[in-house]
């Protein structure tokens, strides 16, 4: 009698984590860049160019900052200067 028993065995796939599930990676795209850009560079399963993609998505957005903290500075010294009273 030759009674062979078959195992399957079953690759591990661990679960996700929650803050790294499709839902949360959106919402943090969306309002909070630098902690999304933290959460896919963490990821050993996002691929190479998604990691690529976000730190490059991170430089524009403080380069964003930059320009609009430059021209927020800028359009006030204009608007000071215009309203200034000057007497005669």
């Amino acid at each position: 009698m030759n009674d062979e028993v078959q195992i399957e065995v079953i690759p591990y796939k661990p679960e996700p984590k929650w803050y790294q599930s499709f839902g949360w990676k959106i919402l943090t795209f969306i309002f909070l860049m630098p902690v999304w850009v933290v959460i896919i560079c963490t990821d050993p399963a996002e691929r190479r160019s998604m990691k690529i993609f976000s730190i490059v998505m991170l430089i524009f957005a403080i380069w964003l900052g930059i320009v609009n903290g430059r021209w927020d500075r800028d359009s006030r010294a204009v608007h000071r200067e215009t309203y200034t009273v000057r007497p005669l």
